[in-house]
């Protein structure tokens, strides 16, 4: 995986979007149990792996709860008090906690766990090669997140509507973006039936990779 924290030309962060309540799962679906420890956590040490200079991490309605999971990790915690009043307030908590010398930003959600770091990267070489602003995921006939926003942009990510995600500023800007297919992000984690089905795949993709 190439370490672009050394490339002060693009310095570019992650944003990791974790501020949701769950309801529809019932219980904080952020600490369900991934491959040996909590999802955010995977989500999170994927996102470190990627090569990012800095990595965020917006939480909300389990604070509390989920800040024992990322104890030990190089990241930012960055605490939105609004949560509740929908996903542009946790953009706009994570856009406002960056500083003036990041250059780009990218964006995943918290529960898609099946994301590789490879692919995070893959953002940044894209960027390098084109003069777009966006570079953005394209999974399930839409585009959407994972995707990487360069400065230009950040005014507009932090005045979303409080109801508002990130794909409001891709359909204004669609003429600005790039994108890349990444069926994987279409894997994320809603409800029961989903947390089940993702455990099973995983388990199928463990037997796959693993040596006879």
């Amino acid at each position: 995986m190439p370490d672009r924290r050394g490339d002060t030309d693009n310095y570019a962060a992650i944003i990791v979007l974790a501020a949701g309540p769950s309801l529809r799962m019932g219980v904080p679906k952020q600490l369900l149990r991934f491959r040996g420890q909590p999802l955010l956590r995977h989500v999170v040490t994927t996102a470190i792996a990627a090569g990012y200079r800095e990595v965020f991490v917006v939480v909300g309605a389990h604070h509390v709860a989920m800040k024992p999971a990322l104890a030990d990790l190089p990241v930012s915690i960055v605490h939105n008090p609004r949560w509740a009043d929908g996903l542009g307030t946790s953009i706009r908590a994570g856009i406002n906690a960056l500083s003036t010398r990041v250059t780009r930003v990218a964006f995943i959600l918290g529960d898609q766990p099946f994301v590789r770091a490879d692919f995070l990267a893959g953002l940044l070489t894209s960027a390098a090669t084109t003069d777009r602003p966006i570079i953005a995921s394209r999974y399930a006939g839409t585009v959407s997140l994972p995707a990487l926003f360069a400065r230009s942009t950040f005014d507009r990510l932090a005045c979303l509507p409080p109801e508002a995600g990130c794909e409001q500023v891709l359909r204004e800007l669609a003429g600005q973006t790039v994108v890349i297919d990444c069926p994987e992000g279409a894997l994320d984690i809603d409800t029961q039936d989903d947390y089940v089905r993702l455990v099973l795949m995983s388990r199928e993709a463990s037997r796959s990779t693993s040596p006879l």
